[in-house]
């Protein structure tokens, strides 16, 4: 069953289709992180035999309002899938790990001093101290993770698949886009939009948003609009590109 709407339609789904015991006839409810967050209340009244997070990385953060919400939801198996277990550190991993199995994962210090391999050095010493310190730290993690993990790469469950290909094609920016990188690397993109628009009079501390200038160069070869019409405020227009 797919557990969505607004809050009446959630409430009749839960009347007609979701009995107070779970038994033979309990549907498998598919939803969407919002919508667990908004009844985590509710669906803690059921004990769930096996929640799935697809996306389990968005659990990553242990402050996150998602992950406190899924914990008062009970629950007898936990599987989190995810493309990107370990992102950045050590405690987005025990975070995860923590929801998994909080019993084995309870201290994220206790954790951290699992790969704690210290080692003091100068020079090529400590160059080959760093490189030893790496290799224990990716073998332990591999022997913490052999027994939680279960991984499959895309050529073990599809033979079908073709062979990836990469095409590179250089695309040269327009005049606009080239003026406006210009400004923007100057620092004058206040002017430029001073001299095209007379709504920058009415919209002080532009240059605030404009200190990342790798972001602001980005967007403009995405779309110079995304720079342009984000300062006019007689422009209805959203773009959400993701181009670098």
């Amino acid at each position: 069953m797919i557990y969505h709407g607004d809050k009446v339609a959630r409430a009749e789904l839960r009347r007609k289709f979701m009995p107070k015991k779970v038994g033979p006839d309990f549907p498998i409810i598919i939803t969407s992180f919002e919508m667990a967050m908004f009844d985590a209340k509710l669906l803690a009244n059921y004990q769930w035999k096996y929640v799935v997070v697809d996306e389990g990385h968005r659990l990553k953060n242990t402050n996150c309002k998602l992950l406190r919400e899924l914990r008062r939801i009970p629950m007898e198996n936990k599987l989190l899938l995810t493309g990107t277990p370990l992102q950045n550190n050590l405690a987005e991993l025990w975070s995860l790990l923590n929801f998994i199995l909080p019993d084995i994962f309870s201290s994220h210090q206790e954790f951290e001093s699992w790969f704690d391999f210290s080692g003091k050095g100068d020079g090529e010493q400590q160059e080959e101290t760093d490189e030893n310190k790496r290799v224990l730290v990716v073998s332990k993690l591999h022997a913490i993770l052999r027994p939680f993990l279960l991984r499959r790469m895309k050529e073990d469950v599809e033979h079908m698949l073709p062979r990836k290909k990469e095409i590179i094609i250089y695309a040269n920016m327009t005049e606009h886009q080239k003026q406006i990188q210009n400004h923007l690397v100057e620092r004058t993109f206040d002017n430029y939009l001073h001299e095209n628009t007379d709504i920058v009079l009415r919209r002080p501390g532009i240059k605030t948003k404009l200190n990342n200038l790798l972001i602001q160069l980005r967007k403009n070869c995405g779309h110079p609009d995304l720079l342009d019409a984000a300062f006019d405020t007689s422009c209805v227009y959203h773009c959400s590109l993701n181009i670098c």
